[in-house]
């Protein structure tokens, strides 16, 4: 973990100094005496620019969390929200049982969302090898009413939410709590990597996308005790709080319409009003 550690900040080091020398090329090439033929573009562009050479400059300054030494282990709820995942579910729940933390402590919850493919089958077979395991199915609906439902039959103190294509490093679930003995902290945001990452230029392609959001976006946000998204893919949240905003968030309209994605930002978003 210390090499890939020390590998990774070499990584954002060298696209930085990259960055920095290709904005200072291009900034003496001279092109910049075009600017006036079109100000609102050229204009936008150094903006966007600018933001993503911050995003460079400020990832260097942000250290991964310490690991903790504390006694904290609050109640978990595990969330999983599931359509046609036949797959990948098995690999998800049987992770979240095998992770480090106290049996009598955490309850897994599996939410179908109306799935037309063997989920409910494979589900079926998990409630049979884990008779501890709460399942429940839905119409299709949503992701946000499926995890609205998890949500709401969760009883432990923390809810930690799940693609079911997910799989759980061991010490997952017993570092993504160790923040929560701070009340004003309301989320966390896990930290994820493509699993299938060597398959073909389409997964290579994938996983560059997750090293640049949690390596270069995540990390410099960090720096400031705020996310502009906790990803469904694993995040973990106080449940206390998630309550108090679950009717707007999952009645959430734009322009007059029900919002039917981008739920994890949103909540993200409802969670930091007050946390």
């Amino acid at each position: 973990m210390v090499a890939k550690a020390v590998v990774t900040r070499n990584i954002r080091l060298g696209v930085a100094l990259f960055s920095l020398l290709g904005g200072a090329a291009w900034y003496t090439s001279g092109r910049y005496d075009d600017f006036w033929l079109s100000p609102v573009w050229n204009l936008y562009a150094i903006t966007i620019g600018a933001y993503f050479y911050s995003r460079f400059i400020l990832t260097l300054f942000h250290s991964p969390p310490k690991t903790k030494t504390t006694n904290f282990q609050p109640t978990m709820s595990i969330v999983i929200s599931a359509r046609n995942e036949e797959n990948g579910i098995v690999n998800c729940v049987d992770s979240c049982y095998e992770a480090y933390y106290p049996k009598e402590k955490r309850e897994v919850i599996v939410v179908d969302d109306g799935s037309t493919d063997g989920t409910p089958q494979v589900i079926a077979r998990l409630k049979a090898k884990y008779p501890e395991l709460r399942a429940y199915a839905l119409p299709p609906s949503g992701k946000r009413f499926a995890m609205a439902k998890g949500i709401r039959e969760a009883t432990g103190e923390i809810v930690v939410v799940l693609d079911s294509d997910t799989t759980l490093e061991p010490d997952a679930l017993r570092q993504i709590v160790t923040g929560f003995d701070d009340p004003t902290l309301g989320g966390v945001s896990g930290y994820t990597s493509v699993a299938n990452a060597e398959t073909n230029l389409l997964t290579r392609m994938q996983d560059v996308r997750y090293l640049v959001s949690y390596e270069l976006m995540k990390a410099p946000e960090s720096l400031f005790d705020s996310v502009t998204c906790c990803p469904g893919c694993l995040s973990a949240y106080r449940r206390e709080y998630l309550l108090g905003i679950l009717e707007p968030w999952l009645n959430q309209t734009f322009l007059g319409a029900r919002a039917t994605f981008g739920d994890d930002r949103s909540l993200t978003n409802y969670i930091l009003r007050d946390y």
